[in-house]
């Protein structure tokens, strides 16, 4: 059975709501990575809802199994939620809410549809100009770097780390 290609949903969702969904995990559900639920052993000591690529895999006695690819996950280069407000000034409808990484570790960034410039920090050229792309080139000034330098630390102990980020993320946004 395909399932649909969108659904619609029962109540308007907000663009914190579908921000805070592009950082699901499956938690608490039968897919849960983190192990919290279902002991999969694949999350280890620190409940890591992420697994290395490919994520199939086979055991010694041939028998085949699979990881669900979660919402948020780690090889994300930028994610964004645009937003419309049809209640406010023209230059202020449009709201790309930007983020560098990993959609479930950023903090997301308001990018007004009036904005003529983006901040020095998520700025840069790229091959489109001609040069190296700024993400190819570490540097803790750029928001992709500062912001992958962190979600790379909690992925070591996300049980530990995650949640104080992700109420800093809240709190940010």
């Amino acid at each position: 059975n395909r399932m649909p290609l969108w659904i619609k949903p029962e109540t308007k969702l907000s663009s914190t709501i579908v921000m805070e969904m592009m950082r699901d995990h499956y938690e608490g559900t039968a897919l849960d990575m983190s192990g919290q639920e279902y002991h999969d052993l694949g999350a280890a000591n620190g409940q890591i809802p992420y697994r290395a690529h490919p994520l199939t895999w086979e055991t010694s006695n041939k028998k085949q199994y699979l990881n669900e690819r979660p919402v948020g996950t780690q090889q994300t280069g930028w994610n964004f939620v645009a937003t419309t407000r049809s209640w406010m000034p023209e230059p202020l409808r449009g709201v790309l809410w930007f983020g560098p990484d990993d959609s479930a570790t950023t903090a997301h960034l308001p990018v007004y549809g009036s904005a003529s410039r983006a901040p020095k920090e998520y700025a840069g050229k790229g091959v489109q100009e001609g040069v190296i792309s700024p993400m190819l080139k570490f540097n803790m000034k750029s928001a992709f770097y500062a912001f992958n330098v962190v979600a790379n630390w909690v992925y070591t102990r996300w049980n530990l780390m995650y949640p104080e980020l992700h109420d800093k993320i809240i709190d940010t946004e």
